[in-house]
């Protein structure tokens, strides 16, 4: 993935944790070499925003146990706000352990924390995901096609929910051709 995608990510997890007049000062947790985070943030800071600023920093040196244990310090801290899960599952996608990031087990967690904060969009579009990726396009048409609706037009997860359903479409062509 792009690093421009990386920052806008992890600044967007950064984003929910912070009041808005601390965000510039702590940004450089996340926009600044991974080095320079690592060197001053000390291991004894486990507040959220250091966490997060670790948990990117080792990610982007390529340190995947301490990034990981970052990032499970996070939910463990804040099990029901699904911008930590989604931190962990973008450090595992990126690592190369996509299989573990995208289990099924996983993407219903995300999908439980998004609902128990009345986000009935993005649990739409994790049941969309969740089953596409299971190979049950049909189930995730219809999953994607309510998330159309309620995400913004436009939007990442409004964009991701529509190749769900076109990919559906495809198929659906495809078999009806044999």
């Amino acid at each position: 993935m792009a690093a421009g995608w990386q920052k806008g990510r992890a600044w967007c997890v950064f984003a929910q944790l912070l009041p808005r007049t601390a965000l510039p000062l702590r940004a450089q947790k996340i926009l600044r070499n991974p080095g320079w985070t690592l060197r001053r943030v000390p291991d004894s800071d486990t507040s959220d925003a250091a966490l997060v600023g670790k948990a990117v920093a080792n990610h982007k040196a390529h340190k995947r146990k301490p990034a990981l244990a970052n990032g499970d310090s996070l939910i463990a801290k804040r099990l029901e706000n699904p911008y930590m899960h989604e931190l962990k599952g973008w450090i595992l996608m990126e690592t190369s352990r996509s299989r573990d990031s995208l289990t099924p087990g996983l993407m219903r967690n995300l999908g439980l924390a998004y609902s128990r904060n009345g986000q009935n969009g993005p649990v739409l579009l994790s049941d969309a995901e969740r089953h596409s990726r299971s190979g049950r396009l049909k189930d995730a048409s219809i999953h994607a096609k309510r998330a159309v609706g309620l995400l913004p037009r436009g939007s990442t997860g409004w964009r991701r929910a529509d190749d769900i359903l076109h990919a559906a479409e495809t198929k659906e062509k495809r078999n009806k051709r044999k």
